[in-house]
């Protein structure tokens, strides 16, 4: 069985963009845009599989299954 590696606090990985309305209670919004592509750091995971990820100047919420750790 092949697992997928999960980010953990503390990885480093890039800013997606996702669609609306996929996943409950988590949006993307406009000023997410500025970090797609942008390196940030996993800062929490929450027990439905969000991450927030801390860019230098701000913070959004990620659904994991969509973030691949960076090396």
């Amino acid at each position: 069985m092949v697992m997928m590696s999960r980010v953990e606090v503390g990885d480093t990985v890039r800013g997606v963009k996702f669609r609306e309305g996929i996943y409950k209670n988590l949006g993307f919004d406009e000023a997410m845009e500025e970090y797609v592509g942008v390196l940030g750091t996993v800062t929490q995971i929450d027990n439905v599989g969000y991450v927030e990820v801390e860019f230098e100047e701000e913070s959004y919420w990620y659904p994991m299954e969509l973030l691949s750790k960076e090396d």
